[in-house]
């Protein structure tokens, strides 16, 4: 039983892994939206096998050990092609409203995430089909897995790309596969023979693909765009790109205003514009920063304190240091991205975040 323990472990923990590292990639390449789909899709798999061990159940018990292995080994291969297989699907979600091509992607979409929670799912359920005398325990063991693959794919989302967050997936199946397989030689080299090629994907090198219709697709059409810095992050994958192109001005109409606004880096945040990072100017350079909305409410108030919710790139901390605000707090959830505009940007920005009058929080 120790082994079968182990086993719905280790799938558990596999399971909530692949579904949040799907929803990240996801986010990336396409639309947050997908969030709900993958969650959905997920429970389809649990709802679907149990149903088919329910109807089929006597011969469901004749080759239990069997299925068992064989769900394993599929989940594996499903996860290490999953992305390669999603990357082939061309969704445009913009264009369902004219186009019924779409809906049918959507379709696909759904067989191709389908499959790896269907098999994981049957893995689990044949589980509890096997132990029936130790539902309780089972589940504490898969309960648990569940937790600890959340957490630790959340954990792993600050150092791994999104497009490579299952091959921790395919890593972990490994001890299912080792625990539920068969005796015998040529067993083994299947086993063998299904981690190699899962791992294929991830040895080639698996690129992130971004819907063209991201802000990030429009903005490295221009001649001069490059990605200067690439960060994951559990809140957010985390591009940066430098370009000629990229003035940030919210607010000001240029027709009006005359004057020049500094060139910035472009920050991405899952391929979606959260304008620039901060660039310390003086001057006539600064000008433009009075001729903004933003600094409306320091006509009203002068030297006042002010509270930034969402500092994002340090651009409204900029302002509020030129408009003369007598005290900064600076809100931004995401701390990795702090710590990476302080560390690979600390020159560029020359101390936006850092200046005596800026609390970040």
């Amino acid at each position: 039983m120790k082994r079968l323990y182990a086993s719905v472990m280790c799938v558990s923990m596999a399971i909530l892994a692949a579904e949040m590292g799907v929803i990240r990639q996801m986010s990336v390449t396409n639309s947050a939206s997908f969030a709900a789909m993958i969650i959905s899709i997920a429970l389809l798999g649990f709802g679907i096998s149990g149903t088919i061990i329910t109807v089929r159940r006597e011969a469901v018990l004749r080759r239990l050990d069997l299925l068992m292995y064989l769900s394993a080994a599929l989940f594996t291969l499903c996860a290490g092609y999953l992305f390669t297989a999603a990357g082939s699907i061309e969704f445009v979600p913009q264009s369902l409203h004219e186009d019924p091509s779409q809906i049918a992607r959507i379709g696909a979409y759904y067989i191709v995430f389908f499959l790896p929670f269907f098999f994981a799912s049957l893995f689990i359920n044949l589980s509890f089909l096997k132990a029936t005398g130790s539902i309780g325990r089972l589940y504490f063991f898969n309960l648990a897995g569940s937790g600890i693959g959340a957490l630790a794919i959340l954990l792993l989302m600050s150092t791994i790309d999104p497009q490579n967050l299952l091959l921790p997936v395919v890593i972990l199946m490994t001890v299912p596969l080792a625990l539920s397989c068969p005796r015998g030689r040529k067993w083994y080299a299947a086993s063998a023979a299904v981690v190699l090629l899962a791992l294929i994907p991830f040895i080639k090198g698996l690129s992130l693909e971004l819907s063209p219709y991201k802000d990030i697709s429009y903005a490295s059409k221009a001649p001069d765009a490059k990605i200067v810095k690439t960060m994951p992050s559990p809140t957010g994958f985390v591009q940066v790109m430098e370009s000629g192109q990229f003035r940030f001005a919210p607010g000001l109409s240029l027709s009006f205003y005359d004057v020049e606004t500094p060139n910035q880096l472009g920050l991405f945040i899952d391929g979606s514009s959260a304008s620039g990072i901060a660039h310390e100017v003086s001057g006539a350079q600064a000008d433009y920063i009075a001729k903004l909305p933003f600094a409306a409410p320091f006509i009203v108030k002068p030297r006042p304190a002010v509270l930034i919710l969402g500092a994002g790139g340090g651009n409204p901390v900029l302002y509020a240091k030129h408009l003369g605000a007598s005290t900064i707090t600076a809100v931004e959830p995401d701390a990795h991205l702090v710590s990476m505009i302080r560390s690979s940007f600390a020159d560029y920005s020359r101390g936006v975040w850092d200046a005596p009058n800026v609390e970040t929080v």
